[in-house]
């Protein structure tokens, strides 16, 4: 009597100890899909990032292009003089302008790098974190087995 009163006090502490492995199991596989959002999410915002960067350059390869036609159209025409130093003065502007323009560029595009940068790290935290509760799962998941085995095996006695 005695000991059908321990094994079955053992019985249900490990019915008990079960429960708790298949709610720490469901727990893990949710905090699996959290992490797994997120990492798409962190991906997608990288890839929208990479898109941002490449117009950026492609607008500053524009505003270069743009400036040598400048240039090369102000020389082909061979003003005179007196509109000469004017138009000397309104070319530097439209440089100096142009260089504001590329040096904001090049600004954006270093604070995209670093945004990108950032993400990737955020990205590959995730990942580890993801990898770490896949694992924990897969171990919970073995331990519950080794448990309802021993359930088994006690209920069999």
């Amino acid at each position: 009597m005695v000991a059908s009163k321990d094994l079955r006090k053992e019985i249900n502490a490990g019915v008990k100890e079960y429960r708790k492995m298949e709610h720490d199991n469901t727990y893990f596989k949710g905090e699996i899909l959290k992490a797994d959002n997120e990492l798409r999410g962190t991906i997608k915002a990288v890839e929208d990032l990479d898109k941002k960067l490449k117009k950026l350059e492609e607008s500053k390869e524009s505003l270069n292009e743009e400036h040598q036609l400048l240039i090369a159209s102000l020389v082909k025409k061979g003003l005179e003089e007196k509109n000469m130093e004017n138009k000397i003065r309104q070319l530097g502007q439209q440089i100096q302008d142009f260089n504001d323009r590329a040096r904001h560029q090049q600004e954006n595009e270093d604070e995209w790098v670093e945004n990108i940068k950032w993400l990737s790290l955020i990205r590959d935290k995730m990942a580890r974190t993801s990898s770490q509760a896949a694992a924990q799962a897969r171990e919970t998941k073995e331990e519950l087995k080794v448990k309802e085995l021993l359930i088994l095996d006690l209920a069999k006695k």
